[in-house]
C-alpha cells in the first residue's frame, strides 16, 4: 500500500486547527471539470486531491492560495500560491504527466519535488505567519495590558479556519532574531522574490518557527513563532528571554571592552604629555609657529573650550596629537 501523501498535513491540521480535514465532498467534481474547461488543460491529481480535503476552508490572509474559482496560468504554469502583491509564485507545469508533480518558483526553479508536499509545508508556514501577525495585531489594538489580558480565549484563525484554542503566536524584532531553541528540525525552505523563508519545528510538532532572510539565506531578518500547547509556549519564551539576557550581556561586556580599549590608546596618546586642557594649550602655544595653517584654529578651540568648561576628551586628545606631531 502506497504511503498517504496527505498524511502529513492531515496530522498537522488535527494538531494545530480546531477542525480536522473532512473526506472529499462529490460536489467538487463538477468544480474541477469547470476549471479545467476554463483554463484548457487537465488538473494534477494531486491538485485535486488538495482541493477535495480543503474545500471551502482555505482563507488568504497574506499569501494567496488559489482556489479552483481563481486558479490561474502564468508561463505554463498553474499557480497554486502567489505573493499578495503578485510580485512572485509557485506553481505546477501545465504539461506535468506526473499524479503529484513537482513545484517550482516562478516557473522556473523546482523547489518541492511534489505538489503535496508543498502545500503542508505552506499551511505550516502560512499558520505560522497567521499566527504570529494575528497577535501582533491583537497586542496593538489593545489600548493597555489588562485589555490584552482578558483576550486569552480569543482564537486565532489560519489559512484553514479556526485555530486549535491553545494556538499562540509571537514575533520577535529583528535584532533578536538569531536564538538557540533546541532541537529544531528543518521542515522546508522557499524563495520568496528578493528572498528566502525557512520553517523549523521541535521534535514534538508544538513549535513552529519561521525564519526570514534577506538575499536568498545571507542575512536573517525576522523570526514569527507559533505554540500549539501552553508547556511548548512557555518553553519558548523561557529559551528566548534567557537569550536576550545572554544578548544583554554580551553587549554591555562588549561595550565595556570597547571603552577600555579607547581608555588604553588614550594614555599611549597622552603618555609623556600634559593631562589637562591649560597644559596642552600651553604647550601648543610655544609651538605655534610649527603649527601648520589648517591646525592653528585648534588654539582657538581649545582657548574657548577652556574658558567655558566644556572640554571634552575627543578634543583633548586632538590636542596632544597635533602636540606629538609638533614636537
Amino acid at each position: 500500500m502506497e504511503p498517504d501523501p496527505w498524511d502529513a498535513l492531515r496530522r498537522f491540521v488535527r494538531e494545530w486547527y480546531r477542525d480536522e480535514l473532512q473526506a472529499p465532498s462529490s460536489a467538487i467534481s463538477a468544480r474541477v471539470q469547470a476549471a479545467e474547461l476554463g483554463l484548457g488543460c487537465a488538473l494534477p491529481q494531486a491538485l485535486v486531491e488538495w482541493f477535495g480535503l480543503t474545500g471551502e476552508r482555505i482563507e488568504s490572509f497574506q499569501d494567496e492560495f488559489a482556489t479552483l474559482e481563481t486558479l490561474r496560468t502564468e508561463g505554463g504554469c498553474l499557480q497554486v500560491l502567489t505573493e499578495f502583491h503578485g510580485s512572485w509564485f509557485f506553481g505546477v507545469r501545465t504539461d506535468a504527466t506526473e499524479p503529484d508533480p513537482p513545484v517550482f518558483f516562478q516557473g522556473e526553479r523546482e523547489v518541492f519535488p511534489t505538489l503535496s508536499s508543498f502545500l503542508t509545508f505552506a499551511v505550516q508556514w502560512q499558520t505560522t505567519l497567521y499566527a504570529a501577525l494575528e497577535r501582533f495585531a491583537l497586542e496593538n489594538e489593545d489600548e493597555d495590558d489588562d485589555a490584552l489580558e482578558d483576550d486569552d480565549d480569543e482564537v486565532m484563525a489560519g489559512p484553514l479556519g479556526p485555530a486549535a484554542p491553545s494556538v499562540r503566536g509571537r514575533e520577535l524584532a529583528p535584532e533578536h532574531v538569531v536564538f538557540p531553541l533546541e532541537g529544531l528540525r528543518l521542515l522546508g525552505e522557499a524563495p520568496t522574490g528578493e528572498g528566502s523563508i525557512r520553517l523549523l519545528s521541535d521534535e514534538a510538532g508544538e513549535a513552529l518557527v519561521l525564519s526570514a532572510l534577506s538575499d536568498l539565506g545571507s542575512e536573517l531578518e525576522g523570526v514569527l513563532i507559533a505554540t500549539r500547547t501552553p508547556q511548548a509556549e512557555a518553553r519558548v519564551e523561557q529559551q528566548v528571554q534567557a537569550y536576550l539576557r545572554a544578548q544583554g550581556a554580551l553587549e554591555t561586556l562588549a561595550e565595556e571592552r570597547a571603552a577600555a580599549e579607547r581608555e588604553a590608546q588614550r594614555a599611549v596618546l597622552l603618555a609623556g604629555l600634559p593631562t589637562d586642557a591649560q597644559g596642552l594649550l600651553t604647550r601648543l602655544e610655544s609651538l605655534e609657529d610649527k603649527l601648520l595653517r589648517f591646525e592653528r584654529p585648534l588654539l582657538a578651540e581649545l582657548r574657548l573650550a577652556i574658558s567655558t568648561g566644556r572640554i571634552s576628551p575627543a578634543l583633548q586628545e586632538k590636542a596632544a596629537a597635533t602636540l606629538k606631531k609638533a614636537r
